[in-house]
């Protein structure tokens, strides 16, 4: 397994990167005015319930073909592509995905860590009419703590008839301004 904020580049900024890029994707490739995505996320998941840890992306923008994401060392991490129909006419729009989440006990943090380095992750993709697309997304180990959630209590029944009112004490960003906590994910479950 190779070692693992949207920012638009220039294309003099991206030089040999480009061509690398350009060239996974599909030849005859429009590098001349390349469309930046609408969407360039990429972030790590801390799970304080289960214990572990998860890398999360998302991509979304112009019907694409195929979709290539590149580590901060311009190596893929990430290479799709739509065959047939689908990836010669159709396209895809959005793309997201997860990675496996093994506990704490299976990889100490660290060691998940030191697979997805910090920096920037660059997005690259080929439109169904040819075209670049573009993006980035900057990663970083900065993990906010726990949550300490108030109401309800760990293992309080509550009724299912009224509204359910959640409530924690807030968590002060990692290391701001550069990272800062975007939002909280609820996950109820019945």
């Amino acid at each position: 397994m190779e070692p693992a904020n949207r920012n638009v580049l220039s294309l003099a900024a991206l030089g040999g990167l480009l061509a690398v890029a350009v060239a996974a994707a599909a030849p005859g490739v429009d590098e001349t005015n390349p469309i930046d995505l609408d969407e360039a996320e990429l972030f790590l998941e801390q799970n304080a319930t289960d214990g572990d840890l998860g890398l999360h992306f998302k991509a979304d923008g112009e019907a694409w073909r195929r979709f290539v994401i590149l580590n901060p060392r311009n190596r893929r991490m990430v290479d799709v592509k739509v065959r047939g129909h689908l990836g010669e006419t159709i396209g895809l729009t959005e793309l997201f995905s997860e990675s496996a989440e093994p506990s704490f006990d299976e990889v100490p943090p660290e060691e998940f860590l030191g697979y997805f380095e910090e920096g920037t992750y660059r997005f690259f993709g080929t439109t169904t009419g040819g075209e670049l697309l573009r993006g980035t997304a900057l990663l970083t180990h900065d993990l906010p703590g726990e949550v300490e959630l108030l109401t309800p209590m760990e293992d309080e029944e509550v009724d299912p008839d009224t509204d359910l009112v959640l409530s924690w004490l807030p968590l002060a960003d990692p290391a701001p301004p550069a990272s800062v906590i975007e939002f909280y994910e609820i996950v109820v479950e019945k």
